[in-house]
């Protein structure tokens, strides 16, 4: 992520006062089909603000997993730059 936003990203215990825009990652395994949901959403506040998502293989390597995290940052943050994000419905 940190190379696709960069300067965006905050290490460590953040102290307030906190951001007002959260980014949170979720895995969701689909077991049954062999898949896992990847989601990723944007918060402002306590409201969904933009999410991208990608369906990724459960035994895919590593590197396609790092591929879609990198996919998926870089959608969001041109939704972002574009003033242009997707809230989840």
């Amino acid at each position: 992520m940190e190379s696709d936003i960069p300067g965006s990203l905050v290490r460590g215990p953040v102290i307030a006062p906190f951001p007002t825009r959260r980014i949170v990652w979720h895995a969701n395994p689909m077991a049954a089909r062999g898949v896992s949901l990847l989601v990723v959403n944007v918060f402002d506040g306590s409201h969904p603000f933009a999410y991208e998502q990608q369906v990724v293989a459960n035994d895919a390597p590593p590197g396609v997993l790092v591929s879609a995290i990198a996919s998926m940052t870089s959608r969001l943050a041109m939704d972002l730059d574009q003033g242009n994000p997707r809230a989840p419905a």
